[in-house]
């Protein structure tokens, strides 16, 4: 793939005019905030960017950058603030975010407020935070890695944490019989060498085991080779004097043998089921391409939206829409305004006006555009 994609501009400005943003260096909303309250993690799944095989958590450096973790009250604070930019949701995740003693307080608060609550959980504590998800959590996304036959390989966990998982998912089950279907509920599943032949056979384990899962999200693995890692530090390095690459060394992991028959084949199979989605949308001849990180000729968005209504909290309270590019952080004297429109924002929107960086054509955001 060529390393420098010059951005389609009629697209972009097309896609911010229905957004109703008219100065394209500036956004005055917010669709999605994702609050990643901690790193900690009871899981080791071998291809997270945080704690797989060349995860950045890894790294004591890397965690202790991140440390400590926002307090209830700055949580609170910076919830405040981003109440009149009226995001459509915020997202708890981690790390596994039911580590964090305090997740409900945030949860409580967004949920009075009208806001989406969505929690990301590897599932293992549901069945322990019960109680305090009932009535403040609109959607529960799990992340099981996989049915019992490939867990503990996925996970480097024994088979009581996947018991764990089921335990709780059958609690948000009997509650959605009770309440109307919420919340809704569903599978992410991140696609990988070890798991891409047992997808239907975790729906038809979810099925026998009678639990209501609204939908199944299958996720491609985001990663990245060393062409594109190494043409994303030259940019970040000449064009925004970045030299710290550590949030994207955990996306490097390229996957390996892979039956791609069998992977076409499965996918065909559980694409059959009404409540199954993949992301991004590949025909099953074009997996191949993707996986062997040949994607020159798969079709994706010659722009990203992304600048200007996504943003992510680290747990320390940096805020970044782009891995490793930093707006700022919540703790400053500034006002979130101050961050979401200011000059590192403003650059940063700026320069994917024009192109788009190398490491896109890892990103799910990159092959938006394509529909089943």
């Amino acid at each position: 793939m060529k390393e420098i994609l010059k951005t389609d501009t009629a697209a972009l400005n097309g896609a911010l005019k229905k957004m109703g943003i008219k100065n394209p260096d500036e956004s005055p909303l917010l669709d999605d905030v994702y609050f990643t309250l901690s790193l900690a993690c009871c899981w080791r799944c071998h291809v997270c960017p945080w704690w797989g095989e060349k995860g950045s958590c890894h790294d004591r450096k890397f965690l202790d950058k991140y440390k400590p973790d926002l307090t209830e009250k700055e949580l609170q604070r910076f919830t405040d603030e981003i109440i009149s930019y009226h995001p459509k949701r915020i997202s708890l995740s981690g790390g596994e975010p039911l580590l964090y003693k305090q997740w409900h307080v945030l949860a409580q608060k967004a949920h009075k407020k009208g806001i989406k609550v969505s929690l990301l959980t590897n599932g293992a504590l549901l069945a322990d935070n019960f109680a305090k998800i009932k009535g403040t959590v609109d959607e529960v996304h799990v992340s099981p890695g996989g049915p019992p036959s490939v867990f503990s390989s996925y996970t480097k966990r024994p088979l009581s944490h996947f018991q764990a998982l089921m335990a709780g998912l059958k609690k948000i089950t009997d509650l959605k019989k009770r309440n109307g279907n919420k919340p809704f509920l569903s599978i992410l599943y991140t696609i990988s060498e070890l798991n891409y032949a047992h997808m239907e056979e975790l729906i038809k384990l979810m099925t026998r085991n009678k639990i209501k899962i609204d939908r199944y999200s299958f996720q491609h693995m985001m990663f990245i080779g060393r062409r594109s890692f190494k043409a994303q530090k030259d940019v970040f390095l000449k064009e925004f004097k970045i030299k710290d690459m550590d949030f994207w060394k955990g996306y490097t992991y390229v996957p390996s043998g892979i039956d791609f028959a069998r992977f076409k084949q499965e996918i065909k199979k559980v694409q059959k089921y009404q409540n199954v989605e993949f992301i991004p949308y590949f025909q099953p001849e074009e997996v191949e391409a993707y996986y062997r990180d040949s994607r020159d000729g798969l079709h994706y968005s010659n722009y990203c939206t992304a600048p200007w209504h996504q943003l992510d909290i680290m747990p320390n309270g940096d805020v970044f829409i782009c891995f490793g590019y930093f707006l700022g952080n919540i703790r400053d004297n500034r006002s979130f305004a101050a961050i979401w429109n200011g000059p590192r924002a403003r650059k940063l929107r700026q320069y994917v006006s024009r192109r788009l960086f190398p490491a896109c054509n890892g990103c799910f955001y990159h092959y938006s555009d394509r529909m089943k």
